[in-house]
């Protein structure tokens, strides 16, 4: 049954952090509207980049009362055995088992190594400017982020990161790693086009301003957005690696 052009006088939505937020905001919402309609949302936490943990924090600055929150772990629940959690405790990595038990939002979207955190970053991750720079950029909508490396022997050391938002484009990235790092760094930048970054026109990939930061200020080329009036820096502060033409074909709009 579709919910959308209903009128509704209430509405629970059960694991409200895993629907897409255009189910409250374009569909339940307006719906309740008419009647002025109450709404409950009962979600185990999706991290911090989710539109629930937004809602969450709206509540705490609401000023109008027609908002509240609560919080509970699965053990005050009563419904799982403590024997059970601790089990679980014992097989799930920390972050993991602290929004699933604990109702903690976590930042687990789209994090490589989960156990990561400001607990275990050595000191001894710095940058060494006489090796070049690699770069591990994700072409995200928003953020639009990266991390910055250098390798030294067997070992890479991640020593920084980039994230921006508002919109940020791929032109605004190089040119926040060259603002950083300077036009005569040696960079390598190993892009991801995939998950849910922005379709680029027909006529450009992702990794484009990445490749005309290394054309020659004689000739910059032509892209959609960005005047060909504008000269790349003189010493070409950017290269990408040969990669597999997977990564660096334009990719599919998602649905």
């Amino acid at each position: 049954m579709a919910l959308r052009g209903r009128s509704l006088a209430g509405v629970v939505l059960d694991e409200a952090a895993f629907m897409d937020s255009e189910v409250w905001f374009e569909v339940i919402r307006p719906a309740l509207a008419d009647k002025q309609g109450w709404a409950l949302f009962i979600s185990t936490p999706d991290g911090t980049a989710s539109w629930f943990y937004d809602l969450w924090c709206f509540c705490e600055e609401d000023k109008t009362g027609d908002w509240i929150r609560w919080c509970y772990t699965t053990i005050q629940g009563g419904n799982v055995p403590a024997h059970e959690i601790e089990a679980a405790r014992a097989q799930l990595d920390a972050r993991t088992f602290r929004q699933e038990f604990e109702a903690s939002f976590e930042n687990l979207s789209g994090l490589v190594a989960v156990s990561f955190d400001d607990a275990n970053i050595s000191t001894e991750a710095q940058d060494i400017s006489v090796l070049p720079l690699l770069l591990g950029v994700d072409f995200n909508v928003d953020p639009m982020s990266g991390i910055c490396a250098v390798k030294k022997d067997d070992t890479l050391y991640v020593f920084d990161e980039i994230m921006m938002r508002g919109g940020a484009t791929t032109w605004d990235f190089a040119e926040e790693v060259t603002r950083r790092y300077g036009v005569d760094r040696r960079v390598f930048a190993c892009p991801d086009p995939t998950g849910g970054a922005r379709k680029p026109a027909a006529s450009a990939s992702p990794t484009t301003p990445f490749s005309a930061a290394a054309a020659s200020p004689s000739n910059p080329p032509k892209l959609p957005g960005k005047s060909a009036t504008k000269s790349p820096p003189s010493t070409p502060p950017f290269s990408t690696p040969p990669v597999p033409a997977a990564l660096t074909s334009t990719p599919a709009a998602k649905s």
